[in-house]
């Protein structure tokens, strides 16, 4: 894939909050994000939507953290696409009782073209618990695997490469007055 990004061009990234005009409530997000570059041979489209089981607006805290402060359970899909590339991606975040936290994602991105076809799929569950208002601790584990089929001089090849990880996670948050530190010290993959 060809980057030149130096060219005119039109990037658009939004995010919008469905909310209905008889209630204030924000429960549903929708993230949308296009590009169409000069020099850049191939445009992608991508869309996130995003469910909260109760409504952000009367809790506190920045908006990216909400769900996250106030233990908001939430769920999203979403993905985008090109010419060349595929990417979908579903996650979770469901809070339980006495601090627990149980979070999961699974994605799926595949590349394709004439001579090759890779498709990856990355599996990854975590289990925390909230010690406190500022630390959460808790342990990850991943599953990825790597299929890969080329076609060349007539012949088809197939590889597939699947590896498991593990390991813990540290989140340690402080939020006063809407401003404050979000760190989070994990391994975001199993390669």
């Amino acid at each position: 894939m060809k980057v030149k990004v130096f060219g005119c061009g039109a990037i658009l990234l939004m995010s919008l909050v469905a909310q209905p005009q008889a209630v204030a409530s924000t429960q549903h997000q929708l993230d949308i994000g296009f590009t169409d570059l000069a020099g850049l041979d191939e445009s992608f489209l991508g869309a996130r939507y995003r469910y909260f089981a109760q409504d952000l607006e009367s809790l506190t805290g920045p908006y990216e953290l909400k769900a996250y402060l106030n233990q908001v359970n939430n769920y999203a899909i979403g993905g985008f696409a090109n010419d060349d590339f595929s990417y979908l991606n579903a996650d979770a975040a469901i809070y339980g009782p006495a601090g627990l936290v149980i979070s999961a994602s699974a994605q799926r991105l595949c590349e394709d073209n004439s001579y090759w076809q890779n498709t990856d799929y990355l599996v990854s569950a975590a289990v925390g618990k909230q010690m406190n208002e500022q630390l959460q601790l808790g342990f990850n584990v991943y599953y990825s695997r790597l299929e890969r089929h080329d076609m060349w001089f007539g012949k088809d090849n197939e590889r597939v490469a699947v590896e498991w990880t593990y390991a813990p996670y540290v989140r340690w948050t402080n939020i006063v007055s809407n401003q404050g530190w979000d760190l989070e010290l994990k391994q975001l993959a199993g390669r």
